[in-house]
């Protein structure tokens, strides 16, 4: 589900950059966020195992570093 949402964000961000839709960009950056957090929230409920907040935080690292990584390659469509 995650990397739907990376895959979209991705398609629809490098769009609203090349576009100069700037506000629409950013809108996007705050529902990529929400929608990671989101994640989070249901994995962390769903997983029963031990050492939950390691789960947790290392999840949340590897998502958010994609996240930089979708977002600066999106902004590699301004000329």
């Amino acid at each position: 589900m995650y990397f739907l949402g990376a895959g979209l964000f991705f398609a629809l961000g490098s769009r609203a950059v090349d576009r100069d839709q700037w506000l629409f960009y950013f809108a996007g950056i705050f529902a990529q966020l929400g929608y990671t957090v989101l994640l989070i929230v249901a994995i962390r409920a769903a997983y029963k195992g031990p050492q939950l907040w390691k789960v947790v935080s290392r999840t949340s690292s590897v998502f958010m570093i994609i996240n930089i990584l979708v977002g600066i390659c999106t902004l590699g469509f301004i000329y």
